[in-house]
């Protein structure tokens, strides 16, 4: 997506509808959500309405005019609530301080002094399923329990740590070692995850306010990750296993792909 700089000053306020939730969001804050999640809003750029609009055009709209988006209300506000519980910003001193030395278009001005960098993992888990005996079972049942089975997985570093031991990836390991930095915990569960609606797929996000005051790594560490800040970084990976669920022994296939940004608050 492009910028639209040009809405920055405003505070048009757009009407969503989001599978039948009415949603009011300020222009400015829809631009500024992690592009994952505005990907999943406007794929290709467009609402999802006969119309196909694009993104700009829908951001041209008069108030008052309702645009369908086809994405979970409660995924947006879960991540909607990491905007509204910020952190404080640092005191208007140390930014004139700072800006005598290093002015706003200055390479060397850092956006760290003013915003607040959050870590945001999606997971886009697509599931297949297959019996294991020759027995007739009711396939629309199979796929609703092995959905269920594959959402109560909710740990978010498990299945990577599973993946890091079986075949020792450089790549697995230097994602772990993102996600920790950034303040994820080998406890910590995806804040929203939830099964698609008429789809085999698992929809979950995980976001995290990265520390960048206290100990002088924290700093480092958030200056590091603003690698990801307009830059995501994408994953992709098969999983076999199988299951018994209901005495049904299945044959389960998981595709999950993972995608991390950074976006400032």
């Amino acid at each position: 997506y492009q910028s639209y700089d040009s809405f920055e000053k405003t505070s048009l306020l757009l009407s969503l509808d989001l599978r039948g939730t009415p949603i009011t969001l300020e222009r400015h804050l829809l631009l500024h959500l992690p592009e994952c999640l505005l990907s999943a809003m406007f794929p290709r750029g467009s609402a999802l309405n006969k119309k196909t609009d694009t993104l700009q055009s829908l951001l041209t709209r008069q108030e008052n005019q309702v645009i369908f988006v086809d994405v979970d209300p409660a995924c947006l506000a879960y991540v909607l609530r990491f905007y509204q519980g910020k952190q404080a910003k640092p005191s208007l001193s140390r930014v004139a301080s700072y800006d005598a030395i290093w002015p706003l278009h200055s390479p060397f001005h850092s956006p760290l002094l003013t915003q607040q960098p959050l870590m945001v993992l999606r997971e886009e888990l697509d599931y297949y399923c297959n019996r294991t005996s020759k027995e007739s079972h009711d396939m629309t049942h199979l796929k609703l329990i092995c959905g269920q089975y594959l959402k109560q997985q909710d740990l978010i570093v498990e299945t990577l740590e599973k993946r890091m031991t079986r075949e020792n990836n450089a790549v697995e390991r230097h994602l772990l070692d993102i996600l920790s930095e950034a303040g994820f915990k080998q406890e910590d569960r995806w804040g929203h995850r939830a099964m698609e609606p008429m789809r085999t797929c698992i929809i979950s996000m995980g976001c995290i306010l990265i520390p960048t005051t206290g100990a002088p790594s924290h700093k480092t560490a958030a200056q590091k990750l603003l690698f990801f800040w307009k830059n995501s970084a994408r994953k992709c990976w098969w999983e076999g296993i199988t299951v018994t669920l209901e005495h049904i022994s299945v044959r389960l296939w998981a595709r999950r792909t993972w995608t991390l940004e950074v976006v400032l608050v």
